[in-house]
């Protein structure tokens, strides 16, 4: 029965869905493979699989194509490529000429962008000090903290 001609509600699932969400008895549910029965090991094919998928070409170019985007439009990168060909640069808090660490002044998990203007060089204890600071209480940094 095709998928667009089950009943709602009838709790059946096509043939397809049935390989990918096969029971196990040790552990609930298990991915198997979209290709086969087996067990799915990486991104919902088994070995086998996937290395044949990871072959084809138009997957290959796709992750070129990916990697180019992620050099000509992050911030980051272009920052860590620089700093990496100059051997180093100088931390933006205190001005230490370091191997830095590429930091984003708006973290990226508060709403900030990748972009050029959003990162600067900061050594590892200015960075772990920012960080603490832009995320209080998830890293125990000593930085404002008091103990009365």
């Amino acid at each position: 029965m095709p998928l667009s001609t089950l009943p709602m509600g009838t709790g059946m699932l096509p043939f397809r869905l049935l390989a990918q969400t096969g029971q196990n008895s040790d552990q609930g549910v298990s991915m198997r493979c979209v290709d086969c029965t087996e067990p799915a090991t990486h991104r919902g094919r088994c070995e086998g699989h996937h290395q044949v998928y990871e072959r084809r070409a138009s997957v290959r170019a796709r992750r070129v194509r990916r990697a180019v985007l992620v050099r000509v439009f992050s911030g980051a990168a272009r920052l860590r490529a620089l700093v990496g060909a100059r051997g180093g640069a100088r931390c933006a808090r205190c001005g230490s000429l370091v191997l830095a660490d590429v930091d984003h002044v708006q973290p990226l998990a508060l709403g900030g962008e990748d972009t050029d203007g959003n990162v600067q060089p900061l050594c590892r204890s200015c960075h772990q000090v920012k960080t603490g600071e832009d995320f209080p209480g998830l890293y125990d940094t000593g930085a404002g903290s008091s103990t009365d």
